[in-house]
């Protein structure tokens, strides 16, 4: 990986937290999930965020999925596993 590579560059905690989460949650295989789209139309790859214990709908979860989104052109899936909780 070169230098400029947005994944090598680290992500700050008042950088990561900052911003509305710009996601979409739909249904997948019966579990509500926050997706997070990469910005491109050839992404790197799919992204299975784990919720941390604020869970799923938590808008730091969410601008995190965003961040990885946008840095690394991904596609992030965060799912609600703790059905809800």
């Amino acid at each position: 990986m070169s230098s400029t590579d947005p994944l090598l560059t680290p992500i700050t905690h008042t950088s990561l937290y900052a911003g509305v989460p710009t996601g979409r949650v739909m249904t997948l295989h019966s579990l509500p999930c926050y997706i997070a789209e990469a910005p491109s139309d050839s992404p790197r790859g799919i992204i299975i965020l784990i919720p941390s214990a604020t869970g799923w709908s938590s808008s730091h979860n969410r601008v995190l999925a965003d961040t990885y989104a946008l840095k690394g052109n991904f596609t992030v899936l965060l799912p609600d596993l703790m059905n809800g909780v």
